[in-house]
């Protein structure tokens, strides 16, 4: 630690908060009501400087954690890593010396809003209605316009879909977009070992491949077509139980690989998944700033799934990379292995449960005909009931009456057009 450089305080309490260097505050609670929203993935620093600990370790706590906590600590090495500067790290310290109980180790009252304390905040998970019901999921509206008239359409090759896996029959409570008997239960298996390729594939992989080797159609990993024919096949399986065969070889040495994936620090933040989504060391059920984070161990099989706060599928792949951004990692590409060998190590928790393609074992649930998605002229001709033959039609009107209610009312209280959206 340079000994020729004077802290400050109030530099550090900036610095704490600030959102281009961490910020501290997502993962450390201080006695800073403006340190919003703050996290308890790490220890808890309002009483901090009661502890009477030199400023050399803070210091090297900052600079390197893993020299004091070990290899597997989730918090980044903000000085190795460049992420701050000599200064700024002495700076901090100064300010954690100042976090002290009006009585020594007493933790004082900051907020009377129990929301502010990641302690006593209450943890919201938002219910975005039913995944199987159209009129709650954009996704499935998506999957209709996309993969299913994608479904019959012949390629380069003269070969469609349709062609080598039958038809979409009617829709039931469960497949909302019809059933194609031949894919009923394939979902539910993925990923798994194809040896054709000599890897672990998930639906996404296959489809990139197998699209245009047998029709001509490009199906590329992350793309539109390959998203919704995912979910059009997978959707199949809605209700089944996930199988995955955990005592193939070749399985059981993907979860292995990804295994080894998921504990392994990447990028300038040295972060493991492990560090956001396991327990009780990592963050899983914790509050990171004020995302409560997950706990992988409870299995994972929801994607693709409409991302809400982006208005678009999500994959697992984008998940990750969503991740990977703030760790100051490059992405890996959208058809690497190694994203099925962590899926395969994340899925198979995951192992007996009933499968539910865009929705968790608790919140799908059958949808009624009469409410399911419209029914295309194409597939089951022109008579289908007046209700399920609109119901896409009147969620799109919907849609269209709010686009204009909301550009009203942001027009009227914006009329110099200052405001973005």
């Amino acid at each position: 630690m340079p000994k020729n450089i004077e802290g400050d305080p109030e530099k550090g309490k900036a610095l704490f908060k600030n959102r281009r260097k961490g910020p501290c505050s997502a993962c450390h609670t201080v006695q800073d009501p403006k340190a919003w929203p703050s996290g308890n993935v790490g220890p808890d620093l309002r009483v901090i400087g009661d502890r009477g600990s030199p400023d050399q370790y803070f210091y090297q706590v900052i600079y390197d954690p893993r020299a004091v906590f070990g290899l597997n600590s989730p918090m980044p090495p903000f000085g190795t890593s460049g992420t701050l500067t000599e200064e700024e790290m002495i700076h901090l310290v100064a300010f954690l010396q100042t976090q002290k109980g009006k009585k020594p180790g007493v933790v004082p009252k900051v907020s009377d809003d129990k929301n502010w304390d990641p302690y006593t905040r209450e943890v919201v998970k938002p219910d975005y209605g039913n995944p199987l019901d159209p009129i709650d999921n954009p996704g499935l509206l998506l999957t209709e316009e996309v993969a299913v008239p994608l479904w019959t359409k012949k390629g380069p090759k003269e070969k469609s879909c349709a062609d080598c896996h039958g038809p979409i029959g009617e829709p039931d409570d469960l497949r909302q977009l019809g059933v194609i008997k031949s894919m009923v239960g394939v979902g539910a298996a993925y990923p798994k070992w194809m040896e054709k390729y000599g890897r672990m594939m998930s639906v996404e992989d296959l489809l990139a491949v197998h699209s245009p080797e047998t029709t001509g159609l490009e199906m590329p990993a992350q793309g539109k077509e390959n998203l919704t024919m995912s979910i059009l096949v997978r959707m199949q399986s809605n209700g089944m139980p996930y199988v995955m065969d955990t005592e193939h070889t070749a399985v059981k040495a993907a979860i292995e690989r990804g295994k080894e994936l998921f504990h392994r620090p990447v990028g300038r933040r040295n972060s493991a998944c492990a560090g956001c989504h396991t327990g009780p060391r990592g963050g899983a059920n914790k509050f990171l700033g004020g995302r409560f984070l997950g706990d992988v161990g409870d299995g994972l099989i929801n994607h693709p799934y409409w991302r809400t706060s982006q208005q678009r599928l999500y994959d697992i792949r984008t998940r990750m990379q969503w991740c990977m951004t703030p760790l100051g990692t490059n992405y890996l590409a959208g058809d690497s292995p190694e994203y099925a060998d962590l899926k395969t190590y994340i899925f198979r928790a995951s192992k007996g449960k009933k499968w539910w393609c865009q929705g968790s074992p608790i919140s799908s649930r059958p949808v009624p005909a009469r409410s399911r998605v419209s029914a295309p002229a194409h597939q089951h001709g022109n008579d289908a009931p007046p209700a399920q033959a609109h119901t896409h039609e009147a969620f799109r009107f919907a849609m269209a009456v709010l686009g204009f209610f909301a550009a009203s009312v942001l027009a009227a209280s914006d009329p110099e057009g200052d405001l973005r959206v």
